[in-house]
């Protein structure tokens, strides 16, 4: 399966659990949402929301799939990825889910 080779591939054990180690990024901890999403491959990205993956995971640093997507996007080249994770119903959530910057 794709996902299976995605997450082997950049270090993950799981959908929702960061990287094992640091090969992605040496400073922030990175969960598959997030190299997907800098990594504009918007088939994966789908792949991992359709396998559970939550779309909402922040970063160690606290950043979204759609910022570290922001952050990569080259001439317009992750307009796939913010269609993609804009198009994803919000999950409910508690005061306790909120974070405030």
């Amino acid at each position: 399966m794709c996902v299976e080779w995605f997450l082997q591939r950049y270090g993950f054990s799981d959908v929702n659990k960061p990287q094992r180690g640091s090969w992605f990024s040496r400073s922030e901890k990175l969960y598959p949402v997030h190299v997907a999403a800098m990594l504009g491959d918007a088939d994966m990205l789908h792949f991992l929301l359709e396998a559970g993956a939550d779309p909402e995971q922040r970063t160690s640093k606290g950043r979204s799939a759609l910022e570290c997507a922001f952050d990569a996007n080259l001439d317009g080249s992750h307009h796939c990825i913010f269609d993609l994770l804009q198009s994803v119903p919000e999950r409910n959530c508690s005061e306790a889910d909120l974070v405030f910057v």
